[in-house]
């Protein structure tokens, strides 16, 4: 590092300090606890609780991104889920879970350093060549590899917001590497010998927390018991997003706005419109797992997210999978065509 630039980096820290905005940081510089320099360079992502930005580290070419806090959620428990993202993600070790390098919690804009994802997410990709139903299916049997692995830890932890947008790809020497992401609403068991400091309690009674379109019946009501059966409904939810540009449960009204305690009340009770109707490329064998992942029961569902894993393998072999075309909303990021890449 040349002379004077760590006194120039820790004025840049001070600037955050004094006027903490998340919305505008492009160019700024942070310090992580590890005392490693971050310059900060286009958001690329947006959320309730924090805002992501691209990010370079001194003395190093490697892209990362930068997860930020928004100013005055400290303390408060949506900063203390923030904290306990950090320390579920520390605990995980699978090539299918989005990595944590480093963090901050010293600062007014606490922050995590997360791995940047050049391949965008599966709601919208950003790959150099686009996808097919095969890669789809295969992205998917990783996914489920990475969430047996969590749910299988000695805290049972439930992901609590799986979708789309929270599956990250990672394209590195032709191949795609999917990532669960965002850990932030996860739901813990307790005990395990991880301590995660809060558990449960930062949750209230009566407090529903999750992407509606994505909850399962049992989250959709206050003070509902979640299990990994949880997230296996919010992944048959993805699953059909994916394949039919539909989600199962709309809450549209007559108007053309959406309710969303309509939304919450069809998840319970409201038939979902079967697959096939919504693209009848699907195959049975893909609109049976789809039907069994989004039913109300969550005893009814798969017992688990490996029994998922080695459906969607062997949905992948079948000779109806690659002509699967994937819907015209999606086509544009997501055509069916062939383009060689393996997904790991």
């Amino acid at each position: 590092m040349l002379p004077g630039a760590k006194t120039q980096t820790v004025e840049h820290k001070e600037q955050l300090q004094e006027t903490p905005d998340v919305k505008n940081l492009t160019g700024e510089v942070v310090i992580s606890s590890s005392n490693q320099c971050y310059k900060l360079g286009e958001r690329i992502g947006s959320g309730g609780m924090a805002v992501v930005y691209k990010a370079a580290k001194d003395g190093s070419n490697k892209e990362y991104a930068i997860k930020i806090i928004r100013p005055g959620l400290k303390p408060s428990s949506s900063f203390l889920r923030f904290q306990r993202e950090a320390k579920i993600l520390r605990s995980l070790n699978h090539p299918n879970i989005s990595l944590l390098y480093d963090d901050n919690f010293d600062t007014a804009l606490p922050f995590l350093v997360m791995a940047y994802a050049n391949g965008g997410t599966l709601k919208e990709p950003k790959l150099s060549m686009p996808l097919n139903s095969i890669q789809v299916l295969e992205i998917f049997s990783r996914i489920c590899n990475a969430l047996y692995s969590v749910h299988n830890l000695d805290n049972s932890i439930c992901h609590r917001d799986l979708k789309p947008s929270n599956i990250l790809l990672i394209e590195k020497d032709g191949k795609i590497i999917p990532q669960l992401s965002d850990f932030g609403l996860a739901h813990l068991d307790k005990g395990g010998a991880v301590d995660y400091s809060g558990g449960e309690t930062l949750t209230g009674s009566n407090v529903i927390v999750g992407t509606p379109a994505y909850m399962s019946p049992e989250q959709t009501l206050p003070n509902g018991h979640f299990e990994q059966r949880s997230d296996l409904y919010s992944l048959g939810v993805s699953l059909c997003y994916i394949f039919t540009g539909i989600e199962p449960f709309n809450g549209n009204t007559n108007n053309g706005s959406v309710d969303i305690i309509k939304k919450m009340t069809e998840i319970r009770e409201v038939a979902p419109v079967s697959p096939r109707k919504l693209n009848n490329t699907i195959p049975p064998d893909l609109e049976i797992l789809i039907s069994r992942l989004i039913r109300k029961n969550p005893i009814d569902r798969p017992a688990n997210a490996r029994e998922v894993e080695e459906e969607f393998l062997r949905i992948a072999r079948l000779p109806q999978a690659e002509h699967i075309k994937l819907p015209e909303v999606k086509a544009s990021v997501l055509p069916s065509t062939t383009s060689g890449r393996k997904v790991t």
